[in-house]
């Protein structure tokens, strides 16, 4: 039997969208594990994120419906998490920026950005953590460890 797929989307706590995708109902509700714009809404609002569904017959139709939604509210100017105009799946159908590079930056653009701070001290050398900012990064880490991550170090 075919997967249920569909358009979903994400909103915050007054009702205002902030990502719109397609999937099952199962990936609808995975709030975890997309962009970090959208992972710094959640964490913001944690478990009071509202979710939408809207079933569809076919995945061409629920594509189609994700790229309507999105570009209904950009007309309306909400401001979306999205990285793309949906209707592709991720991105896994456009060819990377990086493509065909060995690394970010090329050896003569390195070598020049490390003759550029050759004698810098870091700005934070010799500076010591107060008690209240190391409490702060270690509640921190200790949320990031109760969600799962694949084995790409995203958030599932």
């Amino acid at each position: 039997m075919a997967k249920v797929v569909g358009a979903y989307i994400h909103c915050k706590p007054d009702g205002t969208p902030f990502y719109v995708g397609k999937g099952t109902i199962k990936r609808s509700n995975k709030i975890y594990g997309r962009n970090n714009h959208h992972t710094n809404v959640v964490n913001k609002y944690g478990d009071k994120i509202l979710v939408g569904y809207l079933e569809c017959s076919t995945e061409a139709i629920a594509f189609e419906l994700e790229v309507g939604i999105i570009k209904c509210l950009k007309r309306m100017g909400t401001l979306l998490t999205n990285q793309t105009e949906g209707g592709i799946g991720g991105l896994q159908d456009r060819e990377s920026w990086n493509k065909g590079k060995i690394g970010c930056y090329s050896k003569n653009t390195l070598k020049k950005m490390s003759e550029a701070n050759k004698g810098n001290t870091a700005w934070n050398k010799g500076k010591a953590w107060s008690e209240e900012t190391r409490l702060n990064m270690s509640k921190a880490a200790k949320k990031r460890a109760e969600h799962p991550r694949n084995d790409k170090g995203q958030y599932v």
